[in-house]
């Protein structure tokens, strides 16, 4: 092993010592407006914006946002702090290809979990291969019980198989508590190389369009090959970028300890504050149909710019899907007479 590459896992490691809890104490009020696409005439949209610094912002008024649904621009009602408790997974790589990153990921999942509210609900997932995704502790509020949890983590050998536990993490907390007015969301720390998974890529985000949960990614790519015909590196940071876009989340590719403990922060952060806008729709399109919409902040000089991260759109009646991912068929109504 090169000098080069034990001075990164080095600095790696330092994470454990750097990356100390910073407990903040959250009120829990009760949702600004109801939950995304109820109505056509009435839509909520949790969001995040930053700044050009990548930093979340936690003062946002009505004027600085505009929408489109379908190309057209809405009225805006309001836009105020989401505060909703949420349910969430932590996934974190215990394939053979994350076998020194394991620890700093763990030091990251007990800082996300130390800075949860007194009712926001937390699981975890390991995964290494396709038949090896694994719930390692099942929803709770218990900070001790998680941490156990994630004591037990080892890394094994095996195809790595980061799509398939992204579905099944996204579907599980789709269905926790399901119906409940709370955010949900999945939270990944990997490399991001995905090698032999069940489900495509168009089947997660065909999920997660018909699902209102957020992804957060911590993708640490540094020892992923780059460069050349099949460059690793660069398909495995295009995977994880698509799938934030189209969930409204963020992902961060952090290239030393100082890096992963900001994208630590940001995430807890995003995962606790977030805005809840509301707007008018006019849409008439049918209501089992992805209505795409397109948030953007007004505009500003280049040293202030705000950048806005929210779901690609939304269903009015979404989807179900069969074992394979496929959608199902929903049957016709009987003619009368």
């Amino acid at each position: 092993m090169g000098s080069k590459t034990v001075k990164m896992l080095s600095n790696w490691l330092a994470v454990i010592i750097i990356l100390q809890p910073l407990s903040y104490s959250l009120a829990q009020e009760p949702p600004a407006a109801k939950a995304a696409g109820e109505t056509a005439a009435s839509v909520s949209l949790s969001l995040i914006v930053t700044n050009n610094e990548n930093h979340a912002i936690d003062v946002l008024k009505t004027e600085d946002i505009a929408v489109r649904e379908g190309g057209i621009t809405q009225k805006v009602l309001s836009v105020s702090p989401d505060s909703r408790p949420i349910d969430y997974t932590i996934v974190i790589d215990n394939s053979g290809s994350f076998k020194f990153l394991l620890e700093p990921a763990i030091t990251v999942a007990k800082y996300l979990i130390t800075n949860n509210g007194p009712v926001d609900e937390t699981s975890i997932v390991r995964f290494i291969s396709s038949d090896k995704i694994e719930t390692v502790q099942e929803f709770t509020a218990d900070k001790a019980q998680l941490g156990y949890g994630l004591d037990t983590l080892y890394v094994e050998s095996g195809q790595s198989a980061v799509i398939d536990a992204t579905y099944l993490a996204v579907q599980h907390v789709a269905n926790y508590r399901r119906g409940s007015d709370r955010r949900r969301a999945v939270v990944i720390l990997s490399d991001g190389e995905d090698r032999e998974s069940y489900y495509t890529a168009d089947k997660l985000i065909d999920l997660i369009r018909a699902t209102d949960v957020q992804l957060f990614i911590i993708g640490i790519v540094a020892q992923l090959k780059s460069g050349g015909v099949n460059n690793v590196r660069e398909k495995a940071k295009d995977l994880m970028s698509r799938l934030t876009k189209e969930s409204g989340g963020r992902v961060f590719f952090p290239k030393d300890f100082e890096e992963l403990r900001l994208a630590a922060k940001e995430i807890t952060h995003d995962l606790h504050r977030q805005f809840l806008i509301r707007y008018q729709s006019t849409n008439s399109s049918p209501g089992d149909s992805f209505r795409e919409v397109e948030v953007t902040a007004r505009e500003a000089p280049a040293e202030t710019k705000l950048n806005v991260h929210t779901r690609k759109g939304y269903f009015l009646n979404p989807p179900e899907f069969d074992g394979k991912g496929n959608r199902k068929r929903t049957k016709p109504p009987k003619k009368s007479g």
